[in-house]
């Protein structure tokens, strides 16, 4: 006789038809989704963030990255690192 676990995953996701976008707010399994509350799941942070569209972006992005290189994981700049 063979076990089989059946692992099953539950999300919330936001969608915008429109632009064909889907943001994943959560991720978990049915005992994480029972723990929260759908409508008021924790919004994520905001960052003042732009597209890198010409190559002086390009640059300026390089050299905002070297800054913050080393910056703590959980922090502001950490953050935006991760990004970068």
């Amino acid at each position: 006789m063979k076990n089989t676990m059946l692992l099953v995953y539950f999300d919330v996701v936001k969608f915008n038809y429109e632009k064909q976008w889907a943001f994943i707010r959560f991720i978990g399994t049915h005992a994480d989704y029972d723990k929260i509350n759908a409508d008021t799941i924790k919004k994520p942070k905001i960052m003042n963030l732009k597209p890198i569209k010409s190559d002086k972006d390009y640059r300026n992005a390089l050299e905002r990255l070297e800054i913050i290189f080393d910056a703590p994981v959980d922090t502001k700049e950490g953050d935006e690192a991760e990004v970068l």
